[in-house]
């Protein structure tokens, strides 16, 4: 499995994570803030600690097993306030350095 983020400029992917399923491998400048899941077996989402937003933007899962490729793109839209973001599910998370 693999998790990238989709540069809007250019449309380039830059990696963010890559597993196996036993070992995985950050990248990049998103790769101490992020990890998997892994909450059952088929659990594939991504978290992103501290989230800023320059992390907004179109990101990519693709599922790789050789038979049957899968991949699912989304887009992480934030909106920010001094000291909070919000995602658009309406979730709020402070900044400890900003309140």
């Amino acid at each position: 499995m693999k998790w990238s983020k989709v540069e809007p400029a250019n449309y380039r992917e830059s990696i963010i994570i890559i597993t196996n399923g036993l070992y995985h491998k950050n990248y990049g400048p998103l790769s101490p803030r992020v990890r998997l899941r892994h909450s059952h077996r088929y659990d594939a989402s991504l978290t992103i600690t501290d989230v800023a937003l320059e992390d907004e933007g179109r990101y990519r899962c693709q599922l790789v097993n050789g038979l049957e490729d899968e991949s699912v793109s989304l887009t992480l839209h934030l909106e920010g306030e001094a000291g909070l973001l919000r995602g658009r599910g309406g979730e709020r998370r402070g900044d400890p350095g900003l309140d």
